[in-house]
């Protein structure tokens, strides 16, 4: 009888107290969740990121000079360039091409959903720093250190980007502020945009918009308060990788084959950002079912011995 309660306690417990085991991590690392679109905003897709913490503090030890420097008469020299590590991101990257049927738009799009879904955050760090990707995808970030991590997501899986700086725009409060977001090369002119097809030339190349800070711009749009304004254009490191796409009346198969490795240089931190997909917790309970039922069993037999 003793046996037979404890088993329907042991039960009542994986019960309620089941999903806090199964989704336990250690106490250094730091977690959270993204949820974005894919298809042109017709799938949803949730990814959680767990980032060590000794990894975000490495990150934020690392020099943090400023992306915007020797400016005269209010233009400056850019370099974003800097803070864009396509490796530390490289397998968050493989995995939206994974998830990804519709072909070389719908990654741009899906890469820039994820990104606007890590979340806009402006307060004194993001304010006084241009954060690296790991940072931005631990704490989130002001739009510099969203193109940031947008660069080196689409760096790593193959496209041609470019960082765009407008030097003067009127906030919402009416303030003089500069802003930044991406341009990305693609092969044909985008065909989902919301807001028209806006497109900058660089060394000859068409880069389509790409604007980090919302989720409701897609490839192509450009905010209102941007359009007519003044731009400068930094060109980003080449890509890492080659993205083939072999196209059906239905669907897109993306292949992706590396042109430089997608491992991290400083391997104490390769791929210790990593993306999980959410699961359901009925095989954790399964198992811990399994191994309870194995322990009540040893445990009678052993009684039944005495």
């Amino acid at each position: 009888m003793n046996l037979r309660r404890a088993l329907i306690t042991i039960a009542l417990a994986i019960t309620f107290l089941g999903p806090q085991f199964l989704n336990c991590t250690a106490s250094d690392d730091l977690v959270r969740t993204v949820t974005f679109k894919t298809a042109y905003g017709t799938s949803t897709v949730v990814r959680t990121i767990t980032t060590p913490r000794e990894t975000l503090s490495y990150w934020q030890s690392a020099s943090h000079r400023p992306a915007l420097s020797g400016c005269s008469d209010g233009i400056c020299r850019m370099d974003f360039s800097h803070y864009v590590d396509a490796r530390m991101v490289a397998n968050i990257s493989i995995d939206l091409v994974q998830v990804t049927q519709l072909g070389e738009e719908d990654l741009a799009d899906t890469v820039l959903s994820f990104v606007q879904n890590v979340g806009y955050v402006m307060n004194d760090y993001t304010g006084r720093n241009t954060l690296y990707p790991v940072e931005t995808l631990v704490l989130g970030g002001a739009c510099d250190d969203l193109s940031v991590l947008y660069a080196s997501m689409m760096i790593a899986i193959g496209f041609r980007v470019v960082f765009i700086w407008y030097p003067q725009v009127t906030d919402l409060g009416g303030s003089k502020v500069t802003h930044v977001n991406m341009g990305v090369h693609l092969s044909s002119r985008p065909e989902h945009s919301h807001e028209g097809r806006w497109s900058i030339t660089h060394n000859g190349l068409s880069y389509y918009i790409a604007e980090t800070t919302s989720d409701h711009w897609r490839v192509g749009d450009l905010p209102e308060g941007l359009q007519g304004q003044n731009t400068y254009v930094e060109e980003a490191p080449a890509p890492m990788s080659t993205l083939v796409i072999t196209r059906t009346t239905t669907t897109s198969t993306l292949m992706l084959t590396a042109t430089q490795t997608l491992t991290s240089t400083t391997t104490r931190f390769a791929y210790e950002v990593l993306v999980v997909e959410q699961t359901t917790p009925l095989l954790g309970y399964l198992i811990i079912l399994i191994v309870v039922g194995i322990s009540a069993h040893q445990l009678g037999k052993r009684r039944s011995r005495s």
